[in-house]
């Protein structure tokens, strides 16, 4: 029942409840739990507009189950991205022929002024110094500036996980650091982790820690929202995860399971009294089950735990997070997510007796309605009325709690809140990290952070090579210009796929972007202005990343596709139906054959590919043979129509395909690949006897010149990311890597 009360729509709940409940059958219940939990919205513009709340909520649910279909079995349950990572390292590693050269968005600028750079899911400042600041990004890795944001350096880019939920410093010795990985933001991209990161000498080197509790060694992993540190005993650690609350004694080395059952109640945040390490509390909301949920206390470091008498009403709802008064800690504030549709948004809290009583604040009615996926406080550290509550907006409240306002708006879709030693907050969301000083200033600390989520459908031009369209989560569609602190957003709304004309047409000048679900737009005049370009066009069955291209021999056909395919001659003033509901489930990928443009393939989510030869008048299936897991893209030879390559995400024995005879049969190709999900796939070199073939997988880029036999990584510089997408342009020698949380990277091939 608990997990109809977390769903919003009726379709997207059972679809999960039954996943869930096929899982919990596996007896894997403990580390997938969370994965499937139905989500809040969230705005994805920043700055200067905001998508509808009922829109965002049905865009995000849908992104979600792109990404979870592109990282699971065909039994619907997560493979193992730790092990994955591990046969990795056992793949031959060509880093000699090239090295990838970052080229940012590092920042993004949106406006004349505003510089953005990713989400933000922890920030810890340095006790002693607030120049020296470290974040826990999304899929970035932990970053660290020791000039106040000016400048930043990443720290963790060969680890296993670099999505982060939390990082705490030592407040004894701030060379010692802990990062945990995972997020526990309850939505789309929020990442399983994998254990705990520890750093002795400032974040320079890591070791890798607690494998053994926080990983299923068979898939899946917690997904951290707190560590915590003691501050008398700093050998004593906490972490707050989706598999319930460990402590370690012995400064992570070991770690034990203080509150939940493992898989069955999240602890959604952990609070240390700053004058009383014996004194912590816990709150249990989204991911727990219902006689589990709400706000625990612990007086004797965390070894027995009580749950605090709330309303019924407040407890049986969604994430909890809490924060202390530094200056009296018998003063705890909650935020409590309502995971409905109804009516506040958020229940705000307050307890002036360590807990024992709860006085129930003003309401938060606009501006939460996406708790489960941001929801922090953090309390003034000389003065307990002024609090700040970050959700959608930022509220401050400077008399208790009684009343609240919004303040500074930086950027929607916050997540981390700290104060430094002398008062001023910083503010990690969607947008970066901002900072609002004493004097209610704001600085933008974004400096030199690469940590964009891109998607596929990166556009090159075909004779510029400073000239790059792509879509990322949150911050738009963007254009590169050069530099990597020259990338502008083009298009507002979370930036889809991008295209830029061919040399048949004018690539200096006829552009299209696209934001979620297939909203196409087109710029005639270099980007300057932007017109709607989806006339004709039922969007309606799309997915959250639709696939469009343009036609490689005729600049004014485009394809489309839904669940149906969408064809336009004459540039996308018009769109025609070209083919009627051909699959159940939206389409992820698609292809023109080179040498004859009348022969296209379309690819969706469960391992299925049709052909026309005619531009749709007739369709064949072309899927015997291949997984039932999502084809994430397709390529086609440029030397035969009939030769075909596909990449396949999820978890499983088989990631790349090749057909030599249009999809009548297929021969897996994946070789020595680990098993991991592949993402990108290109087509490369056909002078010789076999192309040279490259795939972005969640652990990077691997290369075949032996068309699959055999497989090597490629390349050195690159992060242990996801990469969403690979694009050669042949006019400019450049290939570029998107990737989803360390912005973009490039090679060039010598022109």
């Amino acid at each position: 029942m608990s997990f109809e009360r977390q769903c919003r729509q009726g379709a997207y709940r059972d679809f999960w409840i039954r996943r869930l409940w096929a899982v919990w059958a596996l007896g894997l219940a403990g580390g997938l739990f969370l994965t499937a939990l139905c989500l809040g919205s969230s705005y994805l513009i920043a700055d200067d507009e905001m998508v509808a709340a009922d829109e965002e909520e049905d865009a995000l649910r849908q992104y979600f189950e792109w990404l979870y279909e592109e990282r699971v079995t065909e039994r619907g349950v997560q493979g193992s991205l730790l092990k994955a990572w591990k046969e990795g390292q056992n793949v031959p590693n060509n880093d000699i022929e090239a090295f990838w050269e970052p080229i940012g968005p590092a920042p993004l600028f949106s406006g004349l002024t505003t510089r953005l750079s990713g989400r933000i899911n922890s920030v810890a400042v340095h006790p002693n110094d607030p120049n020296t600041i470290y974040l826990g990004t999304a899929l970035g890795g932990v970053w660290k500036t020791t000039d106040g944001g000016k400048s930043w350096t990443p720290r963790t880019d060969d680890q296993p996980s670099l999505a982060m939920g939390s990082v705490a410093i030592d407040p004894q010795n701030p060379e010692i650091i802990y990062a945990g990985t995972g997020e526990q933001n309850f939505v789309q991209d929020a990442y399983d982790g994998l254990g705990v990161l520890k750093s002795t000498d400032g974040g320079t080197t890591w070791r890798h820690m607690g494998e053994d509790v926080f990983v299923n060694p068979n898939g899946g992993g917690a997904r951290i929202s707190r560590v915590v540190i003691d501050h008398e005993t700093p050998s004593t650690v906490y972490v707050a995860s989706n598999w319930g609350l460990f402590k370690s004694t012995d400064g992570g080395e070991s770690w034990s399971l203080k509150l939940s059952d493992r898989g069955l109640s999240a602890v959604n945040d952990l609070v240390m009294d700053p004058g009383d390490s014996n004194t912590l509390y816990a709150g249990l909301g989204l991911g727990t089950l219902p006689n589990n949920k709400g706000i625990y206390k612990s007086t004797d470091r965390g070894e027995t735990w009580a749950l605090l008498d709330l309303d019924p009403e407040l407890a049986q709802t969604g994430r909890i997070n809490l924060a202390l008064a530094p200056s009296n800690p018998q003063i705890i504030y909650a935020g409590i997510h309502r995971s409905t549709t109804a009516q506040p948004q958020m229940y705000r809290l307050k307890s002036t007796d360590g807990g024992k009583s709860w006085l129930r604040l003003d309401d938060c009615r606009s501006g939460c309605n996406q708790g489960s996926f941001n929801n922090v406080l953090s309390v003034h550290p000389e003065n307990p009325d002024i609090v700040y509550h970050g959700a959608v907006q930022l509220f401050r409240s400077t008399d208790g709690g009684k009343t609240w306002s919004t303040t500074t708006r930086v950027h929607t879709d916050h997540h981390a809140l700290a104060f430094d030693k002398d008062d001023n907050l910083y503010i990690g969301s969607d947008g970066g990290l901002f900072r609002i000083n004493t004097d209610d200033t704001t600085s933008n600390l974004n400096g030199n952070l690469a940590i964009t989520q891109f998607y596929a459908g990166v556009a090159l031009h075909p004779s510029n090579r400073n000239t790059i369209l792509a879509g990322s989560q949150d911050n738009g569609s963007t254009r590169y210009r050069g530099d990597s602190s020259s990338w502008i957003r083009t298009c507002s709304g979370d930036g889809m796929f991008q295209a830029i004309e061919g040399p048949d047409g004018d690539p200096d000048n006829n552009w299209y972007c696209a934001a979620q679900n297939l909203s196409i737009r087109k710029t005639s005049n270099d980007g300057r202005t932007f017109q709607t370009a989806t006339t004709g066009l039922n969007r309606q069955g799309a997915a959250f990343i639709a696939p469009y291209i343009i036609d490689p021999n005729n600049s004014n056909v485009l394809i489309a596709a839904t669940r149906s395919i969408w064809r336009t001659e004459n540039g996308a003033a018009q769109w025609e139906l070209n083919g009627e509901a051909l699959s159940s489930t939206a389409f992820r990928s698609l292809a023109f054959a080179p040498l004859n443009s009348d022969t296209t393939y379309y690819a969706g989510a469960t391992g299925r590919i049709w052909r026309t030869t005619d531009t749709g008048r007739s369709w064949d299936n072309m899927s015997q043979g291949l997984p039932n897991r999502s084809v994430t893209q397709i390529r086609v030879s440029p030397l035969d129509s009939l030769t075909v390559y596909a990449t396949i995400g999820g978890f499983g024995p088989s990631h790349v395909f090749r057909t030599t005879d249009a999809g009548l049969s297929w021969t897996d190709i994946s070789g020595n690949l680990p098993n991991v999900p592949a993402t990108a796939l290109l087509l490369f070199n056909f002078a010789g006897n076999a192309p040279t073939l490259f795939i972005g997988t969640d652990i990077g880029v691997f290369r075949s010149l032996d068309d699959g036999m055999t497989w090597e990584r490629f390349g050195a510089g690159l992060p242990n990311v996801r990469v969403e997408d690979l694009v050669y342009s042949p006019g400019t020698g450049t290939l570029v890597a998107s990737t989803h949380g360390r912005s973009m990277w490039r090679l060039n091939f010598g022109k």
